[in-house]
């Protein structure tokens, strides 16, 4: 599968007022297999060819670079339904290296799992908790580290207002 990308997320600053916007740009392709097994539910290989680019008009640059990655990936999902559920589970395991012997420019390996439980507390009431914990190299590119904040991760922060490697 093909893709193309572009983002206009918020720059901040290390006490988190907000300095302006910048342009993430990815375009690239996929290609992956994958098959339901007893116990890791399902399990899929992705090989993923990727050129992301980076414009800051704060900072006057411009940062391109190209990402060759494998990655292995489990779901085990026992939701009652796949939108809006109202009960069950959702585990998922990721292990993505990055590297120059696929083509890329650089090297590194990132890691993460996450848990979600739906718990009924009334009947058109729930509660969703999630837990989401990864790591990866810290000499990874800017734009492939974790990011925290906004109403979908940690709501105390603005939207991807923390970055990290771990």
């Amino acid at each position: 599968q093909a893709y193309y990308t572009k983002f206009d997320p918020g720059l901040f600053t290390a006490d988190g007022s907000r300095i302006g916007n910048y342009t993430e740009q990815r375009r690239g392709a996929f290609f992956k297999l994958g098959q339901h097994i007893s116990r890791f539910g399902f399990v899929s290989a992705t090989l993923r060819i990727e050129e992301v680019r980076e414009i800051s008009p704060v900072i006057p640059s411009e940062n391109r670079y190209e990402l060759r990655s494998f990655e292995i990936h489990s779901e085990v999902d026992d939701l009652d339904r796949t939108h809006f559920p109202r009960r069950g589970r959702l585990s998922e395991f990721k292990l993505e290296t990055f590297g120059k012997v696929f083509g890329g420019e650089t090297e590194f390996t990132r890691w993460r799992i996450s848990y979600s439980e739906y718990l009924p507390i009334a009947r058109r009431f729930n509660i969703n908790a999630h837990a989401f914990i990864g790591g990866s190299r810290s000499d990874i590119p800017e734009l492939e580290r974790f990011r925290i904040g906004g109403l979908d991760s940690f709501e105390g922060f603005n939207f991807e207002e923390l970055r990290g490697a771990k």
